[in-house]
């Protein structure tokens, strides 16, 4: 967030093109309401380091839902013209294990666009900050703003976590390195179902452990 401007990330999870990201990617931060105006840059076939070309496909979106507290918003692409990419597929965060490799996807500050980093998940921690049903991946995969609300994978491409939040001051003013946190999958999967949009997206219960 800068000023009246916002950057983050999000997952295409329906062929109409419903977006899932953070709430607070979306969200004035002076008033605490969606922006007024809101769009959605889809990712090139090919990203060449060109800002102007990879950032080529604009369009507007709209908000259909957002909850603060669970940090999640679903947006609708209004007036896509173009073959939109398949959606990714959500799998059961239950079964996602510490220690598993995971990739991040997102647009760090001072950094390109669509970069990835990798890294492991760390712990898991339910009912983060106190917010009932908020569980979260501890992952050190690297994290910065303009990462918010893109998606955390795992080997097979499947969305694991909704990239969110990270910390890099103690409470005791010393730095901290590699403490991030992503939104486990299968919240954003009952918060979704919450919302009764009758809807089907791309589900994979379980995963296949090696």
């Amino acid at each position: 967030k800068h000023g009246n401007r916002s950057i983050g990330a999000g997952s295409i999870i329906h062929k109409d093109g419903l977006i899932l990201t953070n709430a607070h990617v979306i969200l004035n931060k002076k008033n605490k309401r969606p922006f007024k105006k809101l769009f959605v840059i889809l990712k090139p076939d090919r990203v060449t380091g060109n800002s102007k070309d990879d950032i080529s496909k604009i369009y507007r979106s709209e908000v259909l839902h957002y909850s603060p507290k669970l940090d999640l918003a679903l947006l609708q692409i209004m007036t896509a013209t173009t073959l939109l990419p398949p959606p990714i597929n959500f799998a059961d965060s239950t079964f996602v294990s510490i220690g598993d490799p995971v990739l991040a996807i997102g647009h760090p500050e001072n950094g390109g666009l669509w970069s990835l980093t990798t890294g492991t998940i760390s712990s898991k921690i339910n009912n983060y900050q106190n917010i009932p049903g908020k569980n979260v991946f501890q992952t050190e995969t690297s994290l910065n703003r303009g990462n918010s609300g893109g998606p955390l994978i795992d080997e097979k491409g499947r969305l694991v976590g909704i990239n969110s939040m990270f910390s890099r001051i103690n409470k005791d003013g010393l730095p901290v390195m590699g403490i991030n946190f992503s939104i486990m999958s299968n919240v954003a999967v009952k918060w979704i179902e919450s919302l009764r949009l009758n809807f089907d997206f791309a589900q994979e219960q379980h995963i296949t452990r090696p």
